[in-house]
Order: C-alpha cells, then structure tokens, then sequence
C-alpha cells in the first residue's frame, strides 16, 4: 500500500533475531499491518507476526532481509499479501514472480492465491479484497458496511462533487476516498483508517465478507 520507500536496513547479526514467531505475514504498508494486526487481534489468532515490506516495490528486499534472520529456520508459514489493484490474477503472479528468486521458496510456490503449499517454510499468498476482484485494503472494509445509511451518504455526497464540480474518482481512489469519508463520519474523523479498525462501529469485524481473508489466516 505504501509507496516509494525502501525498507529499513535490519541486523543480519546471528544475534539479532527478528523473526519471533512461527507464522510471518508480509504486509504492503503501515495502513495494512494496523488492520490486519487488529483482526487478528479480534478473531483471537495471536501466533502471527506481520511485518511491512513498506511498498510492494520492496518485496524482494524484504525478504532478503527476513532469510538471513536467524529466526527463518523456525519459520512454519510465511504469508504474503497484496492489493489487487486493477487485477487480482497479476498482483499474485508479480508476488509468485518474487518467490520464484529465492531457492527457500522456488520449489514449493503456491499454485494460486489463497492455498498454502506444503513447503518449509509453506508460502501462502492472499490478495486483498478477496483473491478475485480489482481493489485494496479500503475495498475490503467498505464491503463490511456496504447499503448501510452511512454508505448511502457518502454515494450521495461524491455524486454531488462529480455533478456541482466534475470532479471524479473510480476504482481504487474511489474505495480510499469512501474509506476515509466513513471515518470522517466517526467520533474521531483526524485519526486514519487504519487506526479506526480499533473503533467500535466503523468497520464490521465479523462480516461475511471477510471470510476468504479469515480462513486465509487461519490457516497459516
């Protein structure tokens, strides 16, 4: 999610371990480690860490990073995930892509997103909003209020802007926007939308649609 920054440089010391627990999750930015880190909070999965790659752009250096850590031998699953964006079949094979440099990872690649290999570490790779549609990390928690009356408002309101000004957003500028309007519309509309996953009402924790990502989790 984040982009243009390189990943900050990590000891690759034999006493410095970074890896601390059995399960990693790779995360696109700082937005997505503050979401994800509180769903699996709230759904009760607490054996995963999740690291930020800090930009998609980083993937690679990321991990060249994480296989030198002392903590990689004891590494069970490492999961990657990854906005869709315009295509949900192209952002898994630029991350598969990736994998493929690494001899850790070239033998047992997942065959499709979503599907954790048998490898050791097992590799898993999950495109965010659901393995299938264009989108982002604001697409999958818009779905969670999808027709409610804020929902209706926030139509409402962008329609207007496009019809008193012209101006207009589609796609994935149009998932942030409507994400960040829904927190405008809560008791704190400064903080940003990934901290507001920890306010009670804004985003719906248990709904349907996050159910790929879920099992996605725990199955790690």
């Amino acid at each position: 999610m984040t982009a243009g920054k390189q990943p900050a440089t990590q000891s690759t010391s034999s006493n410095r371990k970074n890896i601390h627990k059995s399960k990693l999750l790779i995360v696109e930015g700082k937005e997505d480690r503050l979401v994800f880190k509180e769903l699996c909070d709230h759904w009760g999965l607490e054996d995963i860490q999740i690291v930020e790659m800090e930009g998609i752009e980083n993937l690679r250096a990321r991990l060249e990073v994480l296989v030198r850590d002392p903590g990689f031998r004891s590494l069970r699953t490492l999961g990657i995930t990854r906005d869709a964006d315009k295509n949900a079949q192209n952002a898994f094979q630029s991350v598969r892509n990736v994998l493929t440099d690494f001899p850790q990872f070239r033998t047992k690649l997942p065959s499709r997103a979503g599907v954790r290999n048998r490898g050791h570490p097992a590799t898993a790779v999950f495109i965010v909003p659901d393995n299938e549609s264009p989108g982002n990390l604001e697409t999958m928690l818009n779905r969670t209020k999808s027709g409610d009356s804020i929902s209706i408002c926030i139509e409402e309101y962008f329609n207007c802007l496009s019809q008193q000004t012209g101006f207009s957003l589609s796609g994935s500028r149009l998932d942030k926007a409507r994400a960040h309007a829904r927190v405008a519309a809560s008791s704190n509309p400064a903080r940003s939308v990934g901290h507001s996953v920890r306010a009670s009402g804004v985003w719906d924790l248990d709904h349907e649609s996050l159910t790929p990502f879920r099992t996605f989790l725990s199955k790690l």
